[in-house]
């Protein structure tokens, strides 16, 4: 599969806030990038959802790039293995080459999931991933146009890290949305709570919100916001000022788990 200038390091997360695959109608520019050939890694495992990865090998050939979904791998999260195919999102054009219909779900007696990749030339690519707890939510309330939610800390300061999508209903019916990133590993063991805040905007057409709240990983905190601060660093063309921070050994990308909360509020 050829696309020209594809935005291989596709902002998922951070766009489509889905965790979904690779989209193949995105065309973006960018520069500075290594133009040796390597490995794509892509996998966000969700409790409850099936197996769903993206493993491709990159071959740069002058302005255009060759993502090639046709390379076979040997694909094994823990013991499970995932096959070779191509899995489409019901409705968007988010597309995977592995997956498996079983359903994640995180063997209580281990808290580290690992993930296996050979290639035919028996390179191997690894990763792991811890899985976050489940968010617990407190409370949620606005006042003086700040929201606050409250929330459960995890025992684990690697795992509160959070992202938090908020898509704006206007009276109008127009919509919009912002993302915002919490790095709150560093809160004192003594606490049981946490509390996230936002600012709303001054605008008295926005009637409602819908809120969605992720509890992540370090590697993908690390991983989303180097994403973000690269398509945010020119307004024109995808600049990478540095290497996307990732968690694949031998590759790019990123193998990990997350948590999810989703809820609405009037106002």
């Amino acid at each position: 599969m050829k696309i020209k200038t594809l935005l291989i390091f596709r902002l998922l997360f951070i766009l489509t806030i889905g965790l979904q695959g690779c989209d193949q109608s995105e065309e973006l520019s960018f520069k500075d990038l290594d133009t040796s050939p390597g490995y794509f890694v892509e996998c966000y495992l969700t409790p409850g959802e099936v197996y769903k990865l993206s493993a491709t090998r990159i071959s740069p050939l002058s302005d255009d790039y060759i993502l090639d979904y046709s390379a076979d791998f040997d694909v094994t999260i823990d013991s499970l293995t995932l096959f070779h195919s191509l899995y489409s999102e019901n409705g968007s054009n988010y597309i995977y080459n592995f997956g498996n219909a079983e359903e994640f779900a995180p063997a209580k007696t281990t808290d580290t999931v690992r993930l296996q990749v050979i290639n035919a030339e028996n390179d191997t690519l690894r990763s792991f991933t811890t899985v976050p707890d489940s968010i617990q939510l407190i409370n949620a309330t606005i006042d003086d146009d700040i929201l606050q939610i409250s929330l459960t800390l995890s025992e684990r300061p690697i795992h509160n890290y959070y992202l938090l999508k908020i898509e704006f209903f206007k009276q109008n019916e127009e919509t919009s949305s912002d993302l915002k990133f919490y790095d709150l590993s560093k809160t004192g063991t003594d606490q049981s709570e946490l509390e996230i805040g936002y600012n709303l905007p001054m605008e008295t057409m926005v009637k409602s919100l819908k809120l969605e709240l992720f509890r992540v990983t370090e590697a993908n905190y690390k991983y989303q916001l180097s994403l973000w601060n690269a398509e945010n660093a020119n307004d024109d063309n995808l600049v990478f000022p540095n290497p996307l921070d990732g968690n694949i050994e031998n590759g790019i990308g990123i193998f990990t788990c997350y948590s999810k909360k989703e809820f609405s509020m009037e106002l």
